[in-house]
């Protein structure tokens, strides 16, 4: 069963929009998390796409390193996304979104066709769920994902201008769309980070969703929609993709052009995750290898923040 139009979901189970007491004040947070009625009926797909390339591109994206890290978090009332770290402290660990995690018993993460059992979760101790602060949680898993590579987390923290991308099992459909599909697979699509807001705990990565026909949109430019909460935002140094940001909330419940997404910035959280996990964070590089010379002056000309 499919659930056609995303709107109607978030007139039955509206996620929370919250007012951010940083910069960003002015913009609602809009949580991307699906609820369960969505959950059992539809299943998750995911990302807002281009729609002068259409879908295809974005689910083979999603099939690639590191994207296909990326698994589909199932809990008790809901589900989210989120991302195979490796293992430490004696258990597998899967990256997500706080809000995934919080007042809930996480029941499986799924990636691709493998369904593992959740041995339990974590979330944040500093987590708020009326500003999205903190906005981790972690799942222990008592096994690896066959064939799907850990990615490891990143202390980088010069992200403004960089190329990143990101997977997820969330809402779906072009950035034109009137309603976004749901069908239960993995899509994955890039971005440049255009500005943060906020610090410490509240720190955020912020994304623009370039509509092609008005600016300089990336060849499988996107976004992040409703179900995608948790999952990866993945930035190359130079040897090997590393994790960079954890998706959180937007401000367009469709995810159309114009969308803000918004990453929890992983830098200001390694410590903790060392700590629980037992998984170092790659350090940021001493000379780091700029993928994609003058992105940022691109990010500069196509993008301005929008009030």
């Amino acid at each position: 069963m499919q659930m056609e139009c995303i709107a109607l979901h978030y007139q039955l189970y509206p996620p929370p929009r919250m007012e951010h007491t940083s910069a960003m004040s002015n913009l609602a947070r809009l949580s991307l998390i699906s609820m369960a009625t969505v959950a059992l009926a539809a299943s998750g797909s995911a990302i807002t796409w281009r729609h002068d390339v259409g879908d295809t591109a974005y689910r083979n994206f999603a099939n690639q390193v590191p994207h296909n890290s990326v698994g589909r978090v199932l809990a008790t009332s809901w589900f989210g996304s989120g991302t195979y770290l490796g293992q430490g402290n004696g258990f597998h660990w899967v990256l997500t979104a706080g809000h995934v995690t919080s007042g809930t018993t996480i029941q499986n993460v799924r990636f691709g066709s493998q369904t593992i059992t959740a041995a339990g979760s974590i979330t944040h101790p500093g987590y708020n769920a009326s500003t999205l602060d903190f906005d981790l949680g972690l799942v222990r898993l008592n096994s690896a994902p066959t064939g799907v590579a850990p990615v490891r987390f990143t202390t980088f923290s010069s992200l403004i201008g960089q190329r990143v991308t990101f997977a997820g099992y969330g809402g779906s459909g072009p950035g034109n769309n009137t309603g976004l599909m749901f069908d239960n697979n993995n899509r994955a699509a890039e971005n440049i980070v255009d500005f943060s807001s906020g610090s410490g705990g509240g720190k955020f990565w912020f994304t623009v969703f370039t509509n092609p026909n008005t600016g300089t949109a990336l060849p499988l430019e996107g976004s992040t929609a409703g179900g995608d909460s948790g999952g990866g935002m993945f930035w190359h140094d130079g040897t090997a993709w590393r994790l960079a940001g954890v998706t959180s909330w937007g401000t367009d419940n469709l995810s159309r052009y114009g969308d803000q997404a918004a990453y929890v910035a992983l830098h200001e959280h390694t410590a903790w995750l060392e700590q629980q996990t037992g998984i170092t964070a790659v350090p940021e590089p001493a000379s780091m290898v700029v993928l994609g010379a003058g992105l940022l002056a691109l990010a500069r000309r196509r993008r301005k923040p929008q009030a």
